[in-house]
């Protein structure tokens, strides 16, 4: 019996090891071919852009969906989304695109209603892309480059949805600069604050960020020591103000009293942060940079503790566009091809933030079989469903991933004798292979 303990307690701690061990997870079966730009989830679900292949189905915004993507209604091959919102029971998509699902007046804005399962219009559509989305009292407000929202002469680069029609904030206009656009919105104690690449706001007072009081514009706490542009606006639980972008700082938070800098965030070469998002006590930011703080693997993606920065997971390749939090799990949108080592994490990703990467189940085989087990390196894996699968040592790192299409694949990996996982990407399904 004790062997038998001395056993049991030894996997415990390695399957406590996997479990905490923190990697990069593909969302569905990578290799997509295009930027994913946005992402937004809806508890299990998730929706991105990108170039999806369904079947016969060919689409650039879909639903991710027990581990399919799919089409939503109407949308094909029309490329060019750059921001999303769910707002209450409907995802608001903006950016490049005209004529979306056949629409001839869904340019550039578009609504789903995910219980009905439709598309709808905005109006007329907007005449330049948008960036942000956020919801203000009944109305939607929306952000980017556009100069006609509704034929109100003040409603450039700024706008509001009422439901029925567009119009403008007030009778300002935040910029006149043909250079202008608006990339960041949020919503705080019923003002707007409004962040991007614009001047002289409100007679110059408020360049690159600043706030709708409902009557004029404002500078935002006193921001103006530090020109460029503002990408991203934050809030968190506790009402300090985050702003990142591409100005000397990259990134900011105002805690109500002053503005602090945040452990001075440096990388190399040309830099900026685009997005932020708050997990408890840490920050996490997404951009594009190399070497953040100095830190080798600080690519693109960073975390800071409060007092120091931290790399990710072994960072990105390439360029993070947004993030967003659902429950223990960050899920990221970019440009990159190659997500801590693994290059089948591809553009659309997911990473573990609360020491967890799904492995909380070691023992579920219910979706897929590996036999022979024990074995000497020479496998098959048995799913009834295509998807993503990956080989992990006991330290969790990826060994190798596979994408099954048929019902039953042969593995054959030169390993060393020992304990190793096989796990089912989107899933907790994770099966232990030993090797003798």
């Amino acid at each position: 019996m004790k062997k038998a303990s001395f056993f049991l307690t030894k996997i415990c701690v390695l399957v406590s090891v996997i479990a905490n061990a923190q990697s990069f997870l593909p969302i569905g079966a990578g290799n997509y071919s295009l930027t994913s730009s946005t992402i937004i989830t809806n508890g299990s679900d998730i929706y991105a852009d990108n170039m999806f292949v369904n079947g016969s189905d060919i689409f650039t915004y879909g639903k991710f969906s027990n581990g399919n993507w799919s089409k939503m209604g109407g949308w094909g091959s029309v490329i060019g989304v750059t921001s999303a919102a769910k707002i209450g029971d409907n995802i608001y998509v903006g950016g490049h695109f005209i004529n979306a699902a056949g629409d001839t007046n869904m340019d550039k804005i578009a609504r789903w209603n995910i219980t009905t399962g439709t598309w709808h219009a905005l109006g007329g559509g907007l005449n330049g892309y948008v960036m942000d989305i956020v919801q203000m009292g009944t109305d939607i407000i929306v952000a980017g480059s556009f100069t006609n929202a509704g034929g109100d002469p003040n409603a450039d680069y700024i706008a509001k949805w009422n439901g029925t029609s567009w119009s403008a904030l007030g009778s300002q206009v935040v910029s006149t600069n043909s250079l202008t656009v608006v990339s960041a919105l949020a919503v705080h104690n019923n003002e707007l604050y409004i962040g991007g690449n614009f001047y002289s706001s409100n007679g110059g007072v408020a360049n690159y960020l600043t706030k709708w009081d409902g009557t004029s514009f404002q500078q935002v706490y006193g921001w103006n020591s530090q020109v460029g542009a503002v990408y991203e606006i934050v809030f968190d639980a506790n009402n300090n103000l985050y702003i990142g972008g591409e100005f000397p700082a990259k990134i900011a938070k105002y805690n109500g009293t002053a503005w602090d800098l945040m452990g001075n965030f440096t990388a190399s070469g040309a830099s900026w942060i685009s997005d932020i998002e708050i997990v408890g006590t840490s920050v996490y930011v997404g951009g594009k940079f190399q070497d953040a703080k100095g830190l080798a693997s600080a690519d693109n993606i960073a975390k800071y503790n409060g007092t120091t920065w931290e790399a990710v997971g072994g960072g990105l390749n390439e360029e993070v566009y947004e993030m967003a939090v659902s429950g223990s799990d960050l899920y990221i949108a970019g440009k990159f091809t190659d997500a801590g080592g693994n290059t089948a994490a591809d553009k659309l990703v997911k990473y573990g933030v609360s020491g967890s990467t799904g492995l909380n189940n070691v023992f579920n085989t219910a979706e897929f079989k590996i036999y022979p087990n024990p074995n000497n390196g020479e496998f098959n894996i048995q799913t009834e469903k295509d998807g993503v699968f990956e080989l992990m040592n006991i330290t969790g790192q990826v060994i190798n991933t596979y994408l099954i299409t048929n019902t039953s694949q042969s593995i054959n990996e030169k390993l060393s004798p020992g304990l190793y996982f096989i796990r089912e990407n989107g899933t907790n399904a994770v099966s232990k292979v030993i090797v003798q």
